[in-house]
C-alpha cells in the first residue's frame, strides 16, 4: 500500500488524495505560470511527487524554502546493551528530500533543526509573492507527505490577501533570522538491512527573539468581502519551550478563551492534541464551561486519545480489578444522555461486522494487508 500512495500514476493515490494534490500545489503552479516567488516553510517533506514538483521549482532560483526536522529512528534492536548502543538517527524522514533539493541548481533551503523532541518546526505554509508584492498564503494542517495527502484528516487554505500574506511572509523572515546549529550528517550501520541515514541530535530551541516577536497578534485586517475580519498569531509565542501549572497564558490562547467565554449558544471544536486530560487546555476550558452553563452545548472530536477529560475512576483501594480490559470510552458526556457536552476521540471498530472489514484507526503497516482483503 505504501507503493500506491505514492506512485503518481496510482489510481488508489488519486482516489485517496481527491482534490488535496491539486490544492496543495496551486501556488507552485502559480509561480511557474506567472514567474512569481515561492516562500516556504515545512516540517515534513516526504511525498515524491511533491518532492519533484519543488525540485524543479528550486532550480530556477525563485524558491525559497526553510525545512524543519522530521522524524527519528532507533537503529538499536530491542535488548541492546547500553554500551553497545548506536546514537539514535534523526530527520530520517527529510533526509533524501533534503539531500536532493540542497543539490538543485540555484536552489534555496534553509535547514531548521530541532532534535530533542521538545520543540518542532511545525510550520506548513507558502507564500506567493509577484513583483516584489506578497499576494497570497496557503496555510493549514496538511502535511508535505504521501500519508498526509492520501490518509490523513488535514485541512488547507489559500488566502487571496495582501496584507495576510505580508504577515507571513515577515513570520518567514523572522524563522530565517532565527540561527540554529548546523546541520551534523549522520549515518549508522546496522546489521540487517541498508544503514540508517540522517543527522546528530541536537538541544536546540526557538530563540527569545523570535518568541519575543510573536507575543502578539497581527492584525486584525478586513479581508476582500470588505466585511470579513482576520487576526493571526504565531508561535512559539511563550518564553519557555516547557509549560508548567505556573506558566502564564500564551496571548493566542488567552484569545481562544475569551472567544469561549462569549459564546451565545454553543462551542464546536475540532483538536488533535492540545495538551493531556483537559489540563491547562481548551478541552478542559471547554469541560468547565458546560458545567457552568447548562444552555451551552459543547461538542468536539479529538484526534489524540490522551488529550480528552478524565473518564475513568480508578478501583477503590481493595475492590478487585475487572479480569477483562475494558476499553476506554468512545464519548466522553458525563451527564450521559442529558449532557449538553460531548467530546468524541478518534477511534476504531477493531471487530468485522457483515460485510465490512475491521477499521483502520492509522495508517501503518497493516494498511496493506487491509486493502488486500477488500
Amino acid at each position: 500500500m505504501q507503493g500506491e500512495i505514492e506512485d503518481p500514476n496510482s489510481d488508489i493515490r488519486a482516489f485517496l488524495t481527491a482534490d488535496v494534490l491539486s490544492f496543495v500545489r496551486q501556488l507552485l503552479d502559480r509561480r511557474k505560470n506567472e514567474g512569481g516567488e515561492l516562500y516556504l516553510a515545512l516540517y515534513e517533506l516526504h511525498d515524491p511527487e511533491l518532492i519533484g514538483l519543488l525540485y524543479e521549482a528550486a532550480q530556477s532560483g525563485h524558491v525559497h524554502l526553510i525545512l524543519s526536522t522530521a522524524g527519528s529512528t532507533d537503529p538499536n534492536p530491542k535488548g541492546t546493551a547500553k554500551g553497545s548502543r548506536n546514537p539514535v538517527v534523526w530527520d530520517t524522514e527529510n533526509n533524501d528530500a533534503r539531500a536532493k533539493l540542497h543539490h538543485a541548481a540555484a536552489a534555496s533551503v534553509q535547514d531548521r533543526m530541532f532534535n530533542n523532541k521538545t520543540p518542532i518546526g511545525h510550520d506548513k505554509f507558502a507564500v506567493y509573492v509577484k513583483n516584489n508584492v506578497p499576494t497570497a498564503v496557503m496555510t493549514g494542517s496538511t502535511n508535505w507527505t504521501e500519508t498526509g495527502l492520501c490518509t490523513q484528516s488535514n485541512n488547507c487554505i489559500i488566502i487571496e490577501d495582501a496584507s495576510l500574506a505580508k504577515f507571513y511572509l515577515d513570520f518567514w523572515h523572522r524563522l530565517q533570522a532565527d540561527a540554529q546549529p548546523k546541520r551534523v550528517p549522520l549515518t549508522v550501520k546496522v546489521a540487517k538491512g541498508p544503514p540508517v541515514v540522517g543527522a546528530e541530535q541536537n538541544n536546540a530551541i526557538q530563540g527569545p527573539t523570535l518568541r519575543r516577536d510573536n507575543m502578539r497578534p497581527f492584525g486584525p485586517v478586513t479581508l476582500a468581502d470588505r466585511v470579513s475580519q482576520a487576526e493571526v498569531w504565531f508561535s512559539p509565542n511563550t518564553h519557555s519551550a516547557k509549560k508548567t501549572d505556573q506558566s502564564p497564558m500564551p496571548g493566542d490562547l488567552n484569545d481562544v478563551y475569551s472567544l469561549m467565554d462569549h459564546a451565545k449558544k454553543a462551542i464546536l471544536f475540532l483538536t488533535f492534541m492540545p495538551g493531556e486530560s483537559g489540563k491547562q487546555n481548551i478541552i478542559g476550558e471547554a469541560a468547565k464551561l458546560a458545567k457552568q452553563r447548562p444552555d451551552l452545548l459543547v461538542a468536539g472530536a479529538i484526534s489524540d486519545p490522551s488529550a480528552m477529560p478524565p473518564n475513568y475512576v480508578r478501583p477503590a483501594k481493595g475492590q478487585t480489578k475487572p479480569k477483562v480490559k475494558i476499553p476506554a470510552p468512545s464519548v466522553w458526556w458525563p451527564d450521559g444522555e442529558d449532557s449538553r457536552i460531548a467530546m468524541i476521540r478518534a477511534t476504531a471498530i477493531g471487530t468485522p461486522v457483515g460485510d465490512l472489514h475491521p477499521e483502520l484507526l492509522s495508517a501503518g503497516p497493516r494498511l496493506q494487508g487491509v486493502l488486500r482483503q477488500r
